[in-house]
């Protein structure tokens, strides 16, 4: 049998053969609550760990010496009570801010009075660990950042990426992140976006912009997509790099360029004033993957700017082309309908048969002149991209009688006939454009008129109603022009609708005209959400056809908006005025009224000021107000009259607007100005 001795010995051996740190601890109860912990052993392995303390292991209680090694928080009391208490092992990891290095501590209580520790370095195995659990957060975190980034609109970009340095910042331990963008017209890099750790913004106290000059001296590699990456600056060799870096006060830095498709963009940096650190490629090649995904988004916020840029030019030309499109219509049928206006009405007199063919001629001539320049204006105005519908409720069926009669009225061959059929019940209100629909049937009309030397023109109306389906309308009208007249060729059909095309050559000298009429149709009926279709047989005729879908109104007390005439009754008033600022507009206007009625005078106003000064000398029964005066323009001048007709709650004057320009822009700010 061994001796007491001998297993001490034994004991003692076993112990120092442990590779672990082993320290041997009496305890000692000084109360119910309170210990006293006293070292008795420590092995090799702990004497070689903590050598700093062999000195010290004897002068200190044992707790004392754990908080020398582990902190003032490990609380070897605590940790002795659970272990006394425990029927397993009590382990727990621990980090030693003396040696900086992670620990895995094991209390064995021998007995109440005896306590055995074991601490066996973990450093290697705790780090890896932890580096993989943290790089897989960090991961997630830039994976949903770049989903984001390429889902968000434009004007939360920024508000998020600011959100996201901080989160980056924070998970990295970093204590400022900041977002440079390169500006290639001041070659300048210019801060974006900053977050820091204390709240304070380096480049405020420091500078602000950094030339692209200065940068690259001091990061030659860095426009060439290089990471810079700097554990310590206080360690690097006397250089531009580290003055320039102590002077902003970086201990240490990681550079990432933003770059997109080559060019370059910025970049992205983060730092640290007040400690080095040491950057593991996992991060840096996570925060690369960062930078590539502001550079994406750097891309698709300037393309966005550009196509911005674009829009307004593009709006702005269109704005160019309106008004220039509204002036030339105005200078080019100006004298266009003086002439057709005199013309007339000198035709209408008494003249010999030779001078009134000489003026049929020019009544001819200058009526397809005027046409053209119509199909030209309408063409312009209907390709333009901002081309919008303005429908209004309107008496569809009254206003199309009207029409059809405006027509017969205008029509003089004895060899032709026009016919309107209108079949089925329309609703008394209809949602439409009706200066749109009457632009495409006047346009289809007069082409059937024009290659149809005799027979008939129809104008036939169908309104059917629908069973209501989920995505249909209630019902839809029919509009088809048929006309028995020359036809059109099976080849010519396809292209009958395009820019120019009016048959052949022949077909052109023949009938004149700049064959826009069809072309101009056919886009309106499109902007009216159909299709325009033709059928047609040579030598038989043709029909041009479209359908229009509607929805019924229910509301019948809508005010239509019929032709304005002269009045005839109210005696009181015997004045027209005419506000028109040209001679030849002026008298022609003055001999059509003269001719229609001799119970009115004629009043004229030669500028917008002078409408408002008669306006309150004559009070006249109408006006016909010229939108293009000097001084005030018509605009302006009928504002100001209904203006004063409310005030004196008194009926609005009938005002008629008049310009050479037929530009749909016009008619719409007329009527808004308060003209009929």
């Amino acid at each position: 049998m061994k001796s007491q001795a001998e297993d001490k010995i034994n004991y003692k051996e076993i112990i120092d053969s442990f590779y672990a740190s082993f320290i041997f601890i009496e305890v000692t109860p000084k109360d119910e609550t309170n210990y006293s912990f006293k070292t008795i052993n420590v092995n090799p392995a702990f004497e070689k760990d903590f050598v700093n303390l062999k000195d010290e292991l004897l002068n200190i209680t044992s707790d004392k010496l754990f908080n020398h090694i582990f902190g003032d928080s490990f609380n070897l009391k605590h940790l002795y009570k659970s272990a006394i208490g425990s029927s397993d092992v009590v382990s727990i990891n621990v980090y030693s801010e003396m040696k900086a290095q992670w620990y895995k501590v094991r209390f064995h209580p021998v007995n109440e009075n005896q306590l055995a520790i074991t601490m066996l370095n973990i450093e290697e195995e705790y780090v890896s660990n932890e580096s993989k659990r943290f790089n897989t957060k960090f991961q997630n975190i830039i994976t949903k950042m770049a989903m984001d980034l390429i889902n968000l609109p434009t004007k939360d970009i920024n508000g998020y990426v600011n959100e996201l340095l901080k989160t980056i910042g924070y998970s990295l331990d970093i204590e400022r992140i900041q977002l440079f963008s390169y500006e290639a017209n001041s070659n300048m890099l210019k801060l974006t976006n900053e977050w820091a750790h204390d709240g304070k913004g380096l480049v405020e106290r420091k500078s602000n912009d950094i030339p692209r000059d200065l940068l690259e001296k001091i990061f030659p590699t860095h426009f060439m997509g290089e990471t810079i990456v700097i554990s310590d600056v206080s360690k690097l060799p006397p250089s531009l790099i580290k003055d320039k870096l102590e002077f902003l006060s970086i201990r240490s830095l990681a550079n990432i360029p933003i770059i997109y498709k080559g060019e370059y963009l910025g970049f992205v940096e983060l730092l640290n004033e007040n400690k080095p650190r040491k950057w593991d490629k996992i991060s840096i090649d996570l925060l690369e993957i960062f930078a590539k995904a502001i550079a994406n988004t750097e891309n698709k916020v300037r393309i966005e700017q550009e196509l911005i840029r674009a829009k307004k030019e593009a709006e702005q030309s269109l704005k160019v082309k309106e008004e220039f499109i509204a002036h030339m219509s105005h200078v080019l049928k100006t004298p266009m309908n003086s002439i057709l206006g005199n013309s007339e009405l000198l035709y209408n007199s008494e003249l010999d048969i030779d001078k009134k063919a000489v003026l049929k001629d020019i009544l001819f001539s200058a009526q397809d002149l005027r046409g053209t320049i119509e199909d030209l204006v309408d063409y312009s105005i209907v390709s333009a991209v901002n081309f919008k519908l303005k429908e209004k409720k309107t008496n569809l069926a009254l206003r199309l009688e009207n029409l059809f009669s405006t027509y017969v009225k205008n029509h003089t061959s004895t060899a032709l006939k026009l016919k309107f059929n209108l079949v089925g019940d329309i609703p008394k209100l209809v949602k439409v454009d009706f200066l749109v629909l009457r632009q495409v049937l006047k346009n289809l009309v007069n082409n059937a008129v024009k290659f149809t030397e005799d027979g008939t023109v129809t104008l036939d109306v169908n309104c059917k109603k629908r069973v209501v389906e989920q995505g249909k309308k209630e019902f839809e009208i029919t509009f088809k022009v048929i006309d028995t007249g020359i036809g059109i060729s099976p080849e010519l059909q396809k292209s009958v609708f395009y820019f120019c095309n009016q048959g052949d050559a022949s077909t052109t000298k023949e009938y004149q005209g700049a064959g826009l009429g069809l072309t101009n149709s056919a886009k309106l009926v499109e902007k009216m959400g159909a299709k325009l279709t033709l059928s047609s047989e040579e030598g038989v005729g043709t029909t041009f056809e479209f359908t229009l879908e509607f929805d019924l109104d229910t509301i019948t007390d809508a005010v239509d908006l019929t032709e304005i005439v002269i009045p005839q009754e109210n005696t009181s008033k015997k004045v027209i005025l005419i506000a028109e600022d040209i001679d030849a507009n002026y008298k022609l206007l003055s001999r059509v009224i003269k001719k229609i009625t001799t119970k009115y005078s004629v009043e004229r106003a030669n500028d917008g000021a002078e409408v408002m000064e008669k306006f309150k000398q004559f009070s006249p029964a109408l006006i016909f107000m010229d939108i293009h005066m000097p001084i005030i323009d018509g605009y302006e001048a009928t504002c100001l009259i209904r203006e004063i007709e409310d005030k004196a709650e008194s009926p609005h004057i009938p005002i008629i607007a008049v310009s050479a320009t037929n530009v749909k822009v016009g008619r719409d700010k007329s009527r808004n100005a308060g003209m009929n």
